[in-house]
């Protein structure tokens, strides 16, 4: 009687080690490699995860190559040898050495010769004193890009390693010990799998090598596959609570934040694979969750190694300490106590990787209502309720209903735990009476689709059959057919066929090899439980000696570098500051620009740029002339003017943040006093997002809004302070596109009578794909502007050395060189619209020439 289905397993015969390579293996050998030559190169190609995944998935399979040529002995002493080279590779070495270092000694405080309760006792007392360092409560010498690793490494594999210590007959070897502790995935993967020791110790090549193999080259293949639809599901089809509006926009939120799960799924099978490579037979991680029939079923399916996990240090004890209350109790009791473990235990491992605590009330009502639809699905099958059956090869009605269900509901309580709040959460819900005929007719087609689907075996009733030898040929076989699978994936996903012409086809094929943040999230960096985890990922991976974006916004504001206000505009640098943030000085003059001095009064023969945006604008992350709009100013004038021409003056307003709305009551404000001859308004991805987010912010603040269209949007929507910001922008959001027109008209119109041309500037951060719709420069150019798109910049670059770091996207000092370059041209091809005056008689300009636009001669 239990939650999960563990059953006793003997210690397996050790295969006998290979001897010798003959021809038959070295041909199965080789029909690996190329399988894993191929997961590389779709790993290389999609830009999986992070710079340091794919950097160590490489690693990983070079290193395999070598270690299955080994004599067995040597074998695991490479993997150890390789695990810690992979910390080297992900972090400085400063990081690494403290990591290595700190991990080591956590590893001798489980050996020490004393009670095992005084080695717990050292155990606990060493996580209290990291978990200072880690909160900053004390100052640390640890580098921060240590800690997310450290967690991960230890958080959970020390309880588990501990437990199995204590049942030992005698103690594990060291180099065992360590290559389990320091598993070579891990420093690019944060968020791992819990890994059981005597799992881990049990499984190593207890089954035939290149059966082993061949399984763990097909779960990364798995791996690829989902990460490829997480993305197509992240940037396509996922239904932000903001967006929420209608019946269908409500059952689209439900289930696609659900499906944003695929990227756990697919990290953990990459990880598990890649460690089967290297002999680690380790059992799967996920096991067709979406085919769950009831709620116990799904536990058991999703993330089984947290449930091996919590049956063997929660569950187990706990169940048989209460026993002799009654099974019932026991079984009640226990379950409840894993789900308040569990709810406990990811608040301590979102403390470990992110650095701060995680207690919310809908976390707790998310565990607390599974953990009691588990306990009344393990009461109904214990008392024979319902007999599981194996699906059958025919449709089944029943099982399709049983499935339907637990997955909808499940999906339901998902969309509770990815909410901010559970206010925001049950406001969405009112959305359910709101639909036609159509979108009703929609839903339901959406439910018979699932309902069909639910009713087949998908293979679920098939018998296992048992293994039997495969010949060469055989072998070879199957590895061609995955083989050809990847090449298929490969094909699709590359970029000659993604940039077809096809509309949304080609935009969905562009998507899987996007490892960039949605509209949404780049513009507000908000996600669910698992996609803020991964920001893990991110932080760890920052460049040598660069200062983090949040500690850069940290060291700002300490600063006193922005200055807040009680209007609309809300916050503006402040002027005549100087403040050191990471490796640069940020400096304003008395205007509060990030520029040098300029008069309010523009000089006789000068023509005044304005440029108006957020941080890449301001020039975050870069020293103060080595932004773009420096380098512009100064190549305007080196190029564009001579004996008796005129000057070029560029006016830096950018604030970090600003969204087109800002941007516009700046320019309102601030900017028109300055007599610009032209206006450039920079946009981004997200900005009619960011837009409601300032109008919310305002309502929240109680900032009078001035402006008769907006005081009409507020009315019609119906919104107050008493409000939370989410169910704020939810009643704002169908006033979205209307609100951005407005904004940008308004622009248009307030630069004309001030004398300026109105330039809307799309850009994107290295390293960021962008799509056709994805910044409204078709909007601004109805309202009236001049529109300039240089969100193709960065293309034939590599884009990885034009951004900060993997952390922070923001272009560096070359990437500032390659919008200032690339502005300049535009600038210079629109020179009549914009009056500029071009080059005198024998000047020539300087620098690479737009093929585009040869005229630029």
């Amino acid at each position: 009687m239990t939650i999960g289905s563990l059953t006793a397993v003997d210690e397996p015969a050790r295969v006998a080690p290979r001897t010798r390579l003959g021809l038959p293996e070295l041909t199965k050998l080789a029909t690996v490699a190329l399988q894993v030559g191929l997961v590389v190169l779709l790993a290389h190609q999609l830009r999986l995860e992070s710079v340091a995944a794919v950097r160590l998935l490489t690693l990983g399979a070079a290193g395999w190559l070598v270690h299955a040529l080994l004599p067995f002995r040597y074998r695991l002493p490479w993997f150890l040898l390789l695990s810690l080279a992979g910390i080297g590779l992900v972090l400085p070495p400063v990081a690494a050495v403290w990591l290595v270092g700190i991990g080591l000694v956590l590893v001798a405080t489980c050996h020490l010769p004393v009670a095992f309760g005084l080695r717990v006792g050292l155990l606990v007392a060493a996580a209290l004193v990291l978990a200072a360092l880690r909160a900053q409560l004390v100052p640390s010498p640890v580098p921060p890009a240590v800690w997310p690793i450290l967690g991960s490494l230890f958080m959970f594999r020390l309880a588990i390693y501990l437990y199995d210590l204590k049942h030992a007959e005698q103690a594990p070897a060291p180099i065992r010990s360590l290559s389990y502790f320091f598993l070579l995935p891990n420093p690019a993967f944060p968020l791992f799998p819990v890994v059981d020791y005597k799992t881990f110790e049990r499984t190593y090549y207890d089954g035939d090598e290149f059966r082993i193999y061949r399984k763990g080259v097909e779960w990364m293949f798995r791996g690829v596959v989902h990460l490829a639809l997480y993305r197509i599901v992240y940037h396509h089809l996922v239904v932000d609570a903001a967006e929420v509006a209608t019946l269908g926009d409500l059952a689209g939120h439900v289930v696609t934040v659900f499906l944003l799960y695929l990227r756990v799924s697919g990290q953990f099978h990459l990880i598990v694979g890649l460690l089967q490579l290297f002999g680690f037979n380790l059992p799967e991680t996920h096991h067709r969750y979406l085919l769950a029939s009831s709620f116990t079923d799904l536990w058991r399916r999703i993330n089984i190694y947290w449930k091996d996990f919590m049956l063997k240090l929660v569950y187990y004890p706990s169940f048989f300490r209460l026993r002799r209350h009654g099974s019932t109790l026991a079984l009640v009791g226990a379950t409840m106590l894993v789900f308040v473990a569990t709810w406990a235990l990811h608040s301590y491992q979102w403390f470990w990787l992110l650095g701060e605590p995680l207690l919310a009330a809908h976390d707790a009502l998310f565990w607390g209502i599974l953990g009691a639809l588990v306990v009344a699905a393990a009461l109904r099958e214990a008392k024979g309720g319902r007999r599981h059956r194996k699906p059958a090869g025919r449709w089944d009605g029943a099982l399709a209903a049983r499935r339907v269900a637990t997955v909808g509901l499940f999906c339901v309580l998902w969309s509770l735990w990815t909410a901010e709040a559970v206010p925001d959460w049950l406001d969405m819900w009112d959305a359910a009476v709101r639909t036609d005929a159509v979108e009703l007719l929609t839903v339901l087609g959406g439910l018979t689709a699932a309902f069909a689907l639910a009713g087949f075996s998908w293979g679920e009733g098939a018998r296992l059959r048992p293994e039997r030898a495969e010949s060469v040929a055989q072998y070879v076989r199957s590895g061609a057919r995955l083989g050809l699978g990847m090449l298929a994936l490969a094909l699709v996903t590359s970029p000659p066929v993604a940039r077809l012409p096809g509309g949304t086809a080609s935009a969905v094929l562009a998507s899987v090899a996007d490892p960039s943040r949605n509209a949404r999230d780049e513009a507000l960096e908000v996600r669910g439980y698992y996609e803020d985890l991964n920001r893990a990922q991110a932080g760890i991976q920052r460049g040598p000696g660069g200062a983090s974006a949040r500690t850069l916004r940290e060291q700002l504001r300490a600063g006193g570098f922005m200055s807040y206000t009680d209007g609309l505009l809300q916050r503006q640098l402040a002027p005549s500051v100087r403040v050191t943030g990471g490796e640069h000085v940020y400096q304003t003059n008395r205007w509060g620009m990030r520029d040098g001095d300029h008069a309010l009064e523009k000089p006789p023969e000068t023509y005044r740029i304005a440029l108006l945006g957020p941080s890449t604008v301001m020039g975050w992350g870069v020293a103060g002339e080595a932004d773009f709009e420096s380098l512009l100013e100064a190549r305007l004038n080196r190029e564009l003017r001579a004996a008796g021409a005129r000057r070029y003056e560029v006016l830096n307003f950018g604030v970090p943040g600003y969204s087109p709305l800002q941007q516009l009551l700046q320019f309102e404000e601030r900017v028109g006093r300055f007599n610009p001859d032209a206006a450039l308004f920079v946009l981004h991805r997200g900005d009619p997002v960011r837009i409601l987010h300032t109008v919310a912010d305002a309502v929240l603040r109680g900032i009078d809004v001035r402006h008769p269209e907006l005081r009409r949007v507020l009315a019609e929507a119906g919104v107050d302070s008493t409000m939370s910001k989410t169910r704020l922008v939810r009643r704002l959001w169908p006033y979205r596109d209307s609100l951005t027109d407005w904004t940008l008209a308004r622009m248009a119109r307030l630069a004309r009578e001030a004398g300026a041309v109105p330039v809307a500037v799309a850009i994107r951060l290295p390293g960021y794909r962008f799509y056709r719709d994805d910044v409204p420069l078709d909007r601004a150019s109805r309202a009236g502007m001049l529109t300039i798109d240089l969100r193709d910049a960065y293309e034939g670059r590599r884009e990885a050395e034009l951004h900060l770091d993997a952390e922070d996207k923001h272009p560096n000092a070359a990437g500032h060189a390659v919008l200032a370059e690339r502005l300049y041209l535009e600038l210079w091809r629109h020179r009549d619209a914009l009056g500029l005056v071009g080059p005198v008689a024998g000047v020539r300009l300087a620098g690479p020439i737009d093929p585009e636009h040869p005229e630029g001669e």
